[in-house]
């Protein structure tokens, strides 16, 4: 038998908080830590430097966040990426909006046609 390491994408569709070139996002975190392995690819849709939601940080850079150019994004990233495993890295919490009416991350899963929805949460009870 023949084990092989599935191919991972990782998305992290909004990050906020990231002042360039002092620190590295998320994704370029993942990357380093893994040493660039071959089998985890990773994306970054838009990134902005001030440490808020996404919606205000967009403001803040002078640009105005659209679902669903996030979703465009996810889509087309679909069609031209063959992963087995595709892990979309939220920004902030399930009910942060990603736009100005309102559509958060909940929207956004149920916009993708994907298997499985598994969110990660500190236990802070």
């Amino acid at each position: 038998m023949e084990l092989r390491l599935t191919d991972v994408g990782v998305i992290k569709p909004v990050e906020t908080g990231i002042a360039f070139p002092r620190r590295d996002g998320d994704i370029n975190t993942l990357l380093n830590k893994t040493n660039h392995h071959p089998n985890i690819e990773g994306h970054t849709f838009f990134t902005y430097p001030a440490p808020l939601a996404p919606v205000p940080a967009a403001a803040c850079a002078g640009e105005t966040l659209i679902f669903d150019r996030i979703l465009e994004k996810l889509n087309a990233l679909e069609n031209c990426s063959s992963v087995d495993i595709r892990l979309i890295d939220g920004c902030g919490g399930l009910a942060v909006p990603l736009d100005a009416d309102g559509r958060d991350q909940r929207d956004l899963a149920l916009a993708l046609p994907v298997d499985s929805l598994v969110l990660v949460i500190e236990n802070r009870l």
